[in-house]
């Protein structure tokens, strides 16, 4: 069985926070205006779950090069301080494919199911994921 890739955030002196995996991934992102803040992050999760998730109908209905793109902004409750939902679009451009109406519909339904079965992250927040924290203070 494969070692499960490690993730891990620290903090900069700055404040700005630093996301690492095991594999050499990094980002950096934080509240500052020109850096995703973190429901920012989950908003791209979902929408780069949905593209990834997609890639296979487009490919085999058009070609690889077909562009894709997802939209996507959350409901954010202030008082709660958490999204209470979010909304997505995916959109390919098939103009250039010479698609035919039932073709466009059908392409439509193959990227809706393999984006229901495949987009892990939308599937984790549509079945309610629980989150255990674990606080450590080493002295």
């Amino acid at each position: 069985m494969a070692e499960q890739k490690r993730l891990w955030v620290e903090r900069n002196e700055d404040g700005t926070l630093e996301a690492y995996s095991s594999t050499g991934a990094h980002i950096t992102f934080g509240h500052n205006a020109d850096l995703f803040n973190p429901g920012e992050l989950i908003q791209i999760a979902l929408a780069g779950c949905a593209v990834l998730s997609s890639q296979s109908p487009v490919n085999h209905t058009l070609d690889t090069a077909a562009p894709l793109r997802a939209e996507i902004s959350g409901a954010y409750n202030k008082e709660e301080n958490r999204y209470d939902s979010f909304s997505e679009t995916v959109t390919t451009d098939a103009s250039q494919y010479s698609l035919t109406d039932d073709d466009a519909k059908q392409l439509k339904k193959r990227l809706e199911a393999f984006i229901d079965k495949q987009c892990t992250v939308a599937r984790t927040c549509n079945h309610g994921a629980t989150v255990d924290i674990t606080v450590q203070v080493k002295h």
